[in-house]
This record gives structure tokens, sequence and C-alpha cells, in this order.
């Protein structure tokens, strides 16, 4: 195809728009395009011409006018949705456009040769009427207060802990399936655990604790029937949906690993289920929402209260959220922690983002671009949902065997690539949060560093976002070996007290 043909003029695609809304990167599929800011260059990844994909980059010359730079035949498919679809008038719609974690849609013109005008543009509707609906529910424990009581005593027995943490309520827990949306928009089934207490009498706040990282399925909330932070919350007299996340539990998609929008839909969506399911149960919630998780359940919680703030704001109402040690800062803290020389505490965190992102964000047919032989044509197969992210790290060697050098030229460049773009677009902090944020990190964590935390409280603070507070924890009982891991429950544990201070 060459590049001045009319067909690959097509592909201007809308996402002059995205310079319009000072755009970062979009989802592929129904919506398909990575705006660079500093660049002033638009990447569509899935532009469909006749039945044949295109990779097509442009450069933005107005704020309503694109130029064809180049185009390329790709023989990959979108994974979410069916691409971008140019008519025979070389017209096209992109419905999927994200700029700092907004969608927007837009109408592209052919004008001539490879110039391109875009037309409309506004913000994706994303109501469908299903979304939230509870599928299924199955009852898969009851733990009164003297067993819930028991099950801390054995926790602290066989991991050395010190919960305090006494029942005030017997609880049932349920496994669901809810309807969600995918990165492209479409309707999909996720599952979640949801835990009640059991007395119909009394009004309860409604809280979403979101977990941390995961690549098993049977890892996810919905397969533990004892998940412990889950049945924490609930015997404290909360009602608590824990979301599997889309890919996880019974999904058999791959999760798409620290994916703002989605992991914010599927939390949305499972909220919306929970209030299904109490409304059957004859449990009362009063008007209080807490968020809560840690590590990529972190990310998702301030992912989550961001889009409730912004576009669910008539539906929920965010008391507060505690989003503790969340990789918030992927293009900075996460990035220069992959490039520098020290060797990953958990390889199999990079893997699964290009994985993921490369699912989303169309950036390549060829693993090889990413990974060296033989790992290009072996490691998706770890991230099938059969094993654990420890079972990864002990096949997978360290980085500079593992990944290509493009890889690490292009991540180390000055250059705005399509997916350090990505990563800027995820970053989850540049907003400002209405209700109380409680951030929570220890300060020697060896996974997800500190500095993540400390980023997004700057950011906050520049914007005289007072509502949100940090808690850097120095506590050297914690901060030790392993420290990301160890923290978990002790700052769930302080979350939850700052919850409980603001009960009605």
């Amino acid at each position: 195809m060459n590049i001045n043909s009319v067909r690959i003029t097509q592909q201007k695609i809308t996402f002059s728009i995205l310079f319009l809304i000072f755009i970062f990167p979009c989802t592929i599929s129904k919506a398909d395009g990575l705006f660079s800011v500093q660049g002033n260059t638009l990447s569509v990844p899935f532009l469909n011409f006749q039945g044949q994909n295109y990779l097509a980059e442009f450069s933005v010359l107005s704020l309503n006018q694109l130029q064809l730079n180049s185009a390329v035949p790709r023989d990959g498919q979108a994974v979410y949705g069916d691409g971008t679809q140019v008519d025979a008038s070389l017209n096209f719609t992109m419905q999927r456009i994200s700029s700092d974690g907004q969608l927007y849609n837009a109408a592209v013109t052919h004008q001539h040769d490879n110039i391109f005008s875009i037309d409309t543009i506004s913000l994706v509707d994303e109501t469908v009427s299903a979304r939230g609906e509870l599928v299924e529910s199955t009852l898969v424990n009851e733990v009164s207060q003297s067993q819930f009581d028991l099950l801390v005593s054995l926790h602290n027995i066989q991991k050395g802990t010190n919960i305090d943490v006494k029942a005030i309520n017997d609880v049932q827990v349920y496994s669901v399936i809810y309807e969600t949306i995918d990165p492209a928009g479409s309707l999909i089934q996720a599952s979640a655990l949801i835990a009640l207490p059991t007395d119909t009498q009394k009004t309860y706040p409604l809280l979403a604790y979101q977990h941390g990282t995961e690549v098993s399925r049977a890892d996810a909330p919905s397969q533990n029937i004892n998940d412990l932070p889950t049945l924490g919350f609930a015997a404290s007299g909360y009602v608590v949906v824990s979301a599997d996340f889309i890919g996880l539990g019974e999904s058999a998609l791959l999760h798409p690993y620290v994916h703002a929008h989605s992991l914010a839909a599927a939390v949305i969506d499972a909220l919306r289920s929970a209030r299904i399911l109490v409304a059957e149960k004859g449990i009362s919630l009063n008007n209080q929402l807490f968020l809560v998780g840690y590590s990529e359940g972190g990310y998702a919680t301030m992912a989550a209260h961001r889009e409730i703030q912004r576009n669910y704001s008539q539906e929920f109402t965010v008391t507060a959220s505690a989003p503790m040690a969340g990789p918030y800062d992927l293009s900075g803290t996460m990035l220069d922690q992959f490039l520098g020389d020290a060797p990953l505490p958990s390889p199999f965190y990079i893997p699964y983002i290009l994985l993921s992102y490369n699912q989303v964000y169309g950036f390549t047919d060829n693993l090889s671009d990413f990974f060296q032989s033989p790992y290009d044509q072996t490691i998706s197969s770890l991230y099938d949902g059969n094993h654990s992210g420890s079972e990864i790290d002990d096949v997978i060697p360290e980085k500079r065997q593992l990944y290509t050098q493009a890889l690490f030229d292009e991540l180390g460049s000055e250059q705005n690539s399509r997916l350090k773009v990505a990563l800027l677009e995820n970053d989850i902090f540049r907003w400002a949060p209405d209700a109380p944020m409680f951030l929570f990190h220890c300060i020697e964590d060896d996974k997800v560093p500190y500095q993540n935390t400390q980023v997004a409280f700057d950011h906050f603070q520049s914007i005289d976002a007072t509502q949100v507070q940090l808690f850097a924890i120095d506590d050297p009982v914690l901060n030790q070996a392993g420290a990301h891991n160890e923290c978990a429950i002790p700052l769930l544990l302080n979350g939850k007290s700052l919850f409980d201070s603001m009960l009605q």
C-alpha cells in the first residue's frame, strides 16, 4: 500500500481529536490510536480498509487536521472489538479515544491526498443497561463471629502476625457472576466475591476491596471463600465486594494488567451487582461508599475513585478511598525501575504489562519485538491463567536475557513511542479527588517503589488537593526483606481504622 494512496489516507483517523483534547493513547479495537503530545504524532494500530488492517502513523498539522506519514499492513487482528473501519469515501469514526482517562469518539473525513479533518468529537457514553447486572449468585460460605475470630487466630499463628480484629456480626459469602465491559466497551461477564453481614435490622456501608496482582485465575477472590480482607471488613459491619477483575476468576481472557479503565469499570459494575444482591437478601445500605486496595488493587482503587467522580457521581458518592502501595507512576517510577541496573524484584510484572497492553493497544503482531528467542514463542503460555507469579519468576531469565535491546532502547529514549505513551496514559494520579483519599505505602517496599506514592502525593499537593493524606510507613518491623508482601495486612488494618472512624 502506498503512503500517498487514498486508502492509506483513510488512516488519518480521528486521533487529531486526541490532540484537540490533549490526548495520550487510546484503546484499540473500536477506538484505536495513540497520540504523543510531545512528538505531535498519532499512531493508529488497526485501521481496516477493504479487509486489510494497517498500522498507521500521522502527524498533527493543526487542531483538526492530520497528515498520514506511513501505513504498514499487518496480519494481526484487534483482540477487543473490530478495529476502525474505513468506508469507500475514506471516512471513518473512532469510538474510543482515550485521553487522561476519559474516552471520546470522533468522526473523521478525508479531505485530499493524505490530509483528513476531524469533524466532531464527544465523550463516549458507556451507558449499557446490562452493566452491573447480577447474572448468578451462589452462597459459598457462612462465617459466624466465633469462626472468624478463630480464622484470625490461626492466621496469626501461621504467619507470625498480630492482627487484632474482632467480628461484630456473622457473615454470608457469595460468589457472583456479573456483567461488565471489556477494553472495547463490549459486554463481558466477570466474577467477584461479595460478603454480607447477616443482620437485616441494621444498615451498612458499601466497601469495594481491590486485590493485589494475581496471574492465576484460581487465586482471585471468588475462588477463595476465606479471603481474609473480604471477611475482615464484612465481619466488621461492611457490605464488601471484591472484584476478580477481567481475566481472573471465572473470566477466560488475559487480565488487562494495570489498565486503568478496565479496572475501574470492573469495580463499578461489581458495586452495582452488590447493590442488587443485598436488595435480594433484604440487607439495607446507608449512603456511604469506601474503596480500598493494595498493590495493583491500590492502583485499581485510585482508578475507580477517579472514574466514579468523573462519570458516575450521580450514581455513587465516594465517602473515602485508601489506595495502598500501587504503581500509580507507570511512566516514571516503574519505568525507571525497569531500566535500572538492579534485578527486578518481581520479574513477571513487566511481561504481564507488555502482553496485556499489546492486546489493548495493538503495538505489534510479533512478540519478538519485545522478547528474545525462545521466550518470544513461549512467554504467552505462562500467562494462561494457570500459573502463579512465583511460578513465572522461576522460569524466566533476568531482564537482559529476556527482553530485546530494541525494547530497552525504545523505553530509554527521549522519544515517546506508543508503548511509552500508553504508560503515560495509564498513570493514575493526574486529577483532583473531591473525597478524602488516604495514601499508604511502606517506604522500603521492595516490589512497588514508595516513590510511586510520593509522586502521586506531590501532584495532589501541587493542585491543593488537601483532602489527600499521605501515610508513609517507616516502621522498621515492616520495612525489611519482603516489605511489599509483609505490609499488606497491617496497612489494610490502618485504612480500616480510618474508615471505621467515619462510619455513620
